[in-house]
């Protein structure tokens, strides 16, 4: 469903349902796909953005102040499978909610500048639910905000640039294996390269928060 209900203001939300198979990798060392199961996704998502300077109608139409939001609810579980325990378990790097928020400014003198915010909840690493080797079974939710600027003169010249993780909280995104031997170590994907997640979930409670159960 999608719609304009006035000017500067558009919404948007849609409901969806995928069913696919799930793969398994035979042994550590192999890359060989084998059918084991069924995986059901299913869900909401909904967006909305409206351009604050239409309320001003002696604003130039080229000029503009948007506020973004998106918001995507999702429910992701294993139906059946070959593998003993692992119907009814929650798909891997499938957190339960994404919400995304912006605010653009454009329009002024060449410039765009633009401020996002995303929180991502809690997501497990692997199928099974379970710790892979020392990493804990569950990567914590997070918000990491990013900050965009563009400036553009002429026709045909542009310079952009940016900063991602304003304020430089640690946060986690992936877990990959180290090596291919089973009950390798686990390294993150989080913008710089930590030790093990372990090890930052470590940091990040002696900071003083408290890992999702």
């Amino acid at each position: 469903m999608r719609g304009w209900p006035e000017i500067g203001l558009s919404c948007d939300a849609s409901v969806f349902q995928i069913n696919a198979i799930e793969t398994e990798q035979p042994t550590p060392t192999e890359r060989i796909d084998v059918n084991s199961g069924d995986l059901r996704s299913r869900g909401v998502e909904a967006s909305t953005s409206y351009d604050l300077l239409r309320v001003w109608p002696v604003m130039p139409g080229s000029r503009h102040l948007t506020v973004f939001v998106n918001v995507s609810i999702l429910n992701a579980e294993f139906t059946s499978s070959r593998i003993p325990g692992r119907a009814g378990k929650v798909s891997a790097y499938a957190p339960h909610y994404v919400l995304k928020r912006r605010l653009t400014m454009q329009g002024v003198r060449g410039l765009k500048l633009s401020l996002m915010v995303e929180s991502v909840g809690a997501q497990y690493v692997q199928n099974s639910d379970a710790p892979l080797g020392t990493t804990p079974a569950l990567i914590p939710a997070y918000t990491v905000a990013d900050f965009t600027g563009q400036y553009s003169w002429g026709k045909h010249c542009r310079v952009e640039g940016g900063i991602t993780s304003l304020g430089n909280h640690p946060y986690h995104s992936r877990v990959f294996r180290r090596d291919a031997r089973a009950g390798a170590d686990a390294r993150v994907l989080r913008g710089r390269e930590l030790p093990s997640l372990s090890d930052g979930l470590e940091r990040w409670g002696r900071a003083g928060h408290a890992a999702p159960c």
